[in-house]
């Protein structure tokens, strides 16, 4: 058991030294730590052995499980390090990206779509301060003073 921990336990840092990408190595953790991998095999299989070498042989399999994560850590770090390498000259001085600028809300949108639509049809569109008073809510728009919508209650 001990032979095919430690076999298990070269085959996967040569291939964890081998993955050349984050997808790669998280192919790796996943082939040797994961579930079904085969680390997690040989640890389920510690039951069948006798109690004096299950102890010895799990206390190798979690000593060998804990070189591999500091392992895939490492080189984690590492492939970040090599993906940040800049190939060529790099010219400080040249313009960035240029944030995308807002845009309207849409009703904002629609609001200013009806004014046109009321201006291609020949009608002045009126504006006014959101608080008002009776002068230009109503006489300015010519209604009456009889006018039902200037009773106190309707207004």
């Amino acid at each position: 058991m001990k032979d095919r921990l430690e076999s298990m336990c070269a085959e996967c840092l040569s291939a964890i030294q081998a993955a050349g990408s984050s997808a790669d190595l998280e192919a790796v953790k996943l082939k040797y730590l994961g579930k079904k991998g085969v680390l997690t095999s040989i640890l389920k299989s510690l039951g069948a052995l006798p109690p004096e070498e299950r102890k010895v042989t799990g206390m190798l399999a979690n000593t060998i499980k804990e070189k591999i994560a500091q392992s895939l850590t490492e080189r984690e770090v590492s492939l970040i390090d090599e993906q940040s390498i800049f190939d060529g000259d790099f010219d400080l001085t040249v313009p960035g990206i240029p944030p995308q600028t807002g845009r309207l809300h849409p009703i904002t949108q629609m609001c200013y779509d009806l004014n046109d639509a009321f201006h291609s049809l020949g009608f002045e569109v009126f504006t006014e301060h959101e608080i008002t008073n009776e002068q230009y809510a109503f006489d300015h728009l010519n209604f009456p003073p009889a006018h039902p919508a200037r009773e106190s209650m309707d207004t």
